[in-house]
């Protein structure tokens, strides 16, 4: 059986021949400046230049471009987890209408709790200010922050 890749191992022909890695076709936001061909050493080269008179031409702009690129990977990084975090916690509830076994129940828990305990560990309690941001449009937020354990 084979297995098959992810998008994100492949590279696609953008323009003028470039070709980049299929992340940045998807999602071009992620480029910081705009994809040419330019001479180089050996002849044409693609580069990343920066736009003209665009923010991004100047250091700081380029490091402030840099910082919201981050972020977005990492918020995309949340979402993803928090789509596995939904399935296990409708797992569990599901689980409990339709009276499950204790045992099944106790095993649903424990691999909800490890999970849970993984994303704390990775990326701090959901109700940090920069998780909140991720999870505040998601209708199970509530839910999701019952799971953690507070001291009152």
């Amino acid at each position: 059986m084979a297995v098959e890749n992810p998008d994100w191992c492949y590279t696609a022909e953008i323009s003028e021949g470039i070709s980049v890695n299929q992340y940045f076709v998807d999602h071009p936001e992620m480029i910081l400046g705009k994809m040419q061909m330019t001479s180089g050493r050996i002849g044409q080269e693609a580069t990343c230049e920066p736009v003209p008179g665009a923010y991004l031409a100047t250091r700081a702009g380029l490091a402030e471009q840099l910082d919201r690129a981050v972020m977005r990977l990492q918020r995309d990084i949340v979402k993803s987890r928090r789509e596995e975090k939904r399935a296990e916690e409708r797992g569990v509830i599901t689980a409990q209408e339709n009276r499950c076994s204790d045992e099944e129940l106790s095993t649903l828990q424990t691999a909800l709790n490890e999970q849970y305990d993984s994303f704390v560990k990775q990326y701090g309690d959901v109700n940090f200010r920069e998780n909140s941001s991720v999870f505040s449009d998601d209708n199970d937020y509530n839910l999701l922050c019952a799971l953690g354990n507070y001291d009152t």
